[in-house]
């Protein structure tokens, strides 16, 4: 009779890789070294996750999925500006603890062996997407248009990235800490600026360079 499989195995099997990985890199893992280091046989984790290819996106997947909780993307749509920037506060609180760097750091080894084989696994890919469109929803919601929301949202959250790929590299989390704040001093204006012009006249069609130079 074969044994039925333990639903809370796996989740503490990834986490308890997640935990291995904290100073090694995910091409470094090989599953007879893992299997080692967890105590346990070869066979539980093919048993649980398959190939190592497997094993590993299931990992990156659970990486992402807390990057995204930790973001707070639950209901974006029912907000205020300032509630919409209180959840990049949280994030960025998040994103600086050493965890949360080593987290980042497997995500974009796992972003650059994805963008070799796209057939494979898009976890990385279906994250940033998320964040895309979780901050373009918010400021739609904010009554910002949408083909501007579209680009704002794309470009801040792509600085969060940024910013927390210059944490990972330099270490120097004063400094880019200061640039944060700036980047997200600079956005609040902008954000402002929209949702202000907007309640002004709902009928407007914001036009983006005006909006520039009304903030300048």
């Amino acid at each position: 009779m074969s044994r039925k499989p333990d639903p809370a195995r796996r989740p503490q099997l990834i986490l308890d890789i997640i935990e291995y990985l904290h100073d090694r890199t995910l091409s470094s893992l090989t599953m007879r070294s893992l299997a080692d280091h967890l105590e346990v046989s070869t066979f539980t984790l093919v048993y649980h996750f398959g190939t190592r290819e497997e094993l590993i996106d299931a990992v990156v997947e659970a990486i992402c999925e807390e990057q995204t909780a930790a973001l707070d993307l639950a209901d974006v749509t029912d907000v205020s500006v300032a509630v919409y920037f209180q959840r990049f506060e949280r994030y960025w609180e998040w994103a600086v603890q050493p965890r949360s760097l080593q987290l980042q750091r497997l995500v974009i080894e796992a972003a650059m062996a994805e963008s070799l084989h796209p057939e494979r696994s898009a976890a990385t890919k279906n994250s940033l997407v998320r964040w895309h469109e979780s901050a373009l929803d918010g400021l739609v919601a904010l009554g910002v248009p949408e083909k501007v929301a579209r680009k704002e949202a794309r470009a801040h959250a792509n600085a969060l990235y940024g910013l927390h790929y210059d944490l990972i590299v330099s270490r120097e989390l004063e400094i880019v800490s200061e640039a944060y704040q700036h980047c997200m001093e600079s956005y609040r204006q902008r954000i402002d600026a929209l949702v202000e012009e907007r309640e002004a006249d709902p009928a407007i069609e914001t036009d983006p360079e005006a909006t520039a130079a009304v903030v300048a």
